[in-house]
């Protein structure tokens, strides 16, 4: 434990691996090598009849999907301003411009309760976990020493934990699973593993941790699935679609052809 300060330091001075949204999924890219996301693989494992219940009361699959897409980009606002606070930065609740639903406030301040309650001495946050030898890549919301208490553990331990702002599912123990081993093939040294909570709450700010143990056959076999599903193999060539341009001009067509673009 006393080095890993410092190689998780040596670690992430490295080059992120590119990060690319394809159609089987999401992809981490390093040279020609390319993992898929964890998330990506276990998609193939059935979300269960809770999930198809939902489905089938969300009066047609484009309004889940609405629904859906709604949900994870609050998620996505909730982990974002969750990494500006561990990075020291204060968050405004009310530009004039965006000011930031009840939902996602609270969020937050189960997010500081958790923080004031654990006095988490953090490691890294939002950090891409991609080692070479392991078949998948990710990245992990928070790497921290904390109190081993949610672990029945004395002391503090190393927690490798993943912010939620839906319901609890059993793949987030493998999700988990996933990124667990990859820092432990980086770090040489194993996580607890838990998923941090953060929800609406009626009167005390509240948050969730849950703790998980590892599955690591679970995941080898829902990788495998997921490969036998896709036809996948890490000497799969891939095709990066043409980045879309950022900035759009009347003549620029006419400039691509005169190779000015």
């Amino acid at each position: 434990m006393e080095n890993l300060w410092e190689n998780i330091r040596l670690y992430l001075e490295k080059p992120f691996p590119e990060r690319h949204d394809l159609g089987l999924g999401r992809f981490y890219q390093v040279e020609d090598l390319y993992k898929p996301s964890d998330t990506t693989i276990l998609n193939v494992i059935d979300k269960g009849y809770g999930f198809k219940k939902w489905l089938g009361d969300s009066h047609g699959y484009e309004k889940a999907q609405e629904y859906a897409e709604f949900t994870a980009d609050r998620g996505t606002r909730v982990h974002l301003n969750a990494s500006e606070l561990l990075d020291g930065f204060p968050i405004q609740t009310d530009h004039e411009e965006n000011v930031m639903p009840e939902f996602e406030i609270k969020c937050l301040l189960g997010f500081i309760k958790w923080h004031e309650d654990y006095k988490p001495e953090i490691l890294a946050n939002e950090i891409c976990l991609y080692d070479p030898t392991f078949p998948t890549a990710g990245t992990a919301d928070i790497i921290c020493l904390m109190d081993g208490k949610p672990w029945k553990q004395k002391g503090n331990v190393l927690a490798l934990l993943d912010i939620k702002t839906g319901k609890d599912w059993p793949i987030h123990q493998l999700q988990l699973t996933g990124y667990g081993l990859k820092f432990e093939g980086l770090f040489e040294e194993k996580p607890y593993l838990a998923t941090l909570g953060l929800y609406e709450y009626r009167k005390d700010i509240k948050y969730r941790l849950k703790t998980y143990d590892y599955d690591e056959g679970a995941f080898v076999n829902a990788y495998n699935l997921w490969c036998w599903q896709n036809n996948w193999t890490e000497e799969k060539e891939m095709v990066i679609p043409e980045e879309l341009p950022k900035i759009l001009t009347l003549d620029m067509l006419e400039e691509k052809e005169d190779g000015k673009l």
